[in-house]
Formats: C-alpha cells, structure tokens, sequence
C-alpha cells in the first residue's frame, strides 16, 4: 500500500497508454500455458505471443492439470472452489514432497 506499481510506471520505459494492450496480449499468453479454451493454440491472436513459449513455460514438477485440481480450478467450466485442505490448513494430500512437514501445520477443526 502507498508504494509504486508497475502499472503506475509503466510510461518510464514504454509511452502513455501501453498497459491495456501489453497486458491484453501478455494475458492471451498466460492464459495459453494455463489451458484455457478459448486461448488454445488456433485461437490466439497474433501468433507471435507464443514464441519460444515451451522456453519460458510453468515448470515440471507436476502437469497442469494436476496443479489446477489441486488448487480448486476449472477453466473449461470458470468454476474456482477453495479445497478442503486450504480451510482445514493442512498440506495439500498431492503434494507428496511437502508431507514430511505437515506436522508443522495446524488443523483448525
């Protein structure tokens, strides 16, 4: 709070008015790599937002659709539930590394 945003900034480096469009096409890109419908690979515009995307991509710890269950996502269907685990404050049961510290965490039923 009372800090500098990037979006406050942005016109230091780009002109005034670049944030929506910059962010329209960087948000196409995200949403790609998230597996939403409707920024499948045939529906993005311009092409060029997906270079190199394989590149700079989420990682490969887990698969996407895992990590979605996991956290409560459905994008096909815009559906967002916060888990069990998160209102009972445990470790996710998924999340296999993380359950050597699940002592450290409190059940709050």
């Amino acid at each position: 709070m009372h800090k500098p945003k990037f979006w406050e900034n942005v016109h230091r480096v780009f002109t005034y008015g670049v944030h929506d469009p910059l962010q329209k096409i960087i948000l196409n890109r995200i949403k790609y790599q998230l597996g939403y419908p409707e920024s499948s690979k045939d529906m993005i515009r311009p092409k060029s937002i997906l270079s190199k995307v394989e590149e700079y991509t989420l990682g490969t710890k887990r698969s996407i659709q895992e990590y979605l269950v996991m956290a409560g996502y459905n994008f096909t269907h815009k559906i967002a539930v916060t888990p069990d685990w998160c209102y009972e404050g445990v470790v996710p049961p998924s999340i296999s590394e993380y359950q050597q510290y699940k002592s450290l965490y409190k059940k709050f039923y």
